[in-house]
């Protein structure tokens, strides 16, 4: 029988990731809202509500998640954008 893993010390980096996750989420919700306002709402490329950003260089290839990167597009927009459609 293989002895369970010992459960890691409290305030380790577990903790943490958690706490950075947290801030995270609350940074990219003040993008978000300030993505949203530069767009007045809607879509930049339709005009239509109910929008989404999009990334205009993709994260995978080294976008950063800043307002000079993204754009607002509402979902029909955003699923040509990736070519989905």
């Amino acid at each position: 029988m293989i002895p369970a893993a010992p459960k890691p010390a409290k305030g380790t980096h577990t903790r943490l990731k958690g706490k950075r996750k947290r801030l995270q989420a609350k940074a990219d919700k003040v993008v978000y809202r300030a993505v949203v306002a530069r767009d007045g709402g809607v879509c930049a490329s339709c005009g239509a509500f109910g929008v989404q950003l999009h990334h205009v260089r993709f994260r995978s290839l080294g976008g950063k998640t800043a307002p000079e990167n993204l754009k607002s597009l509402c979902l029909k927009c955003h699923t040509k954008a990736h070519g989905l459609r």
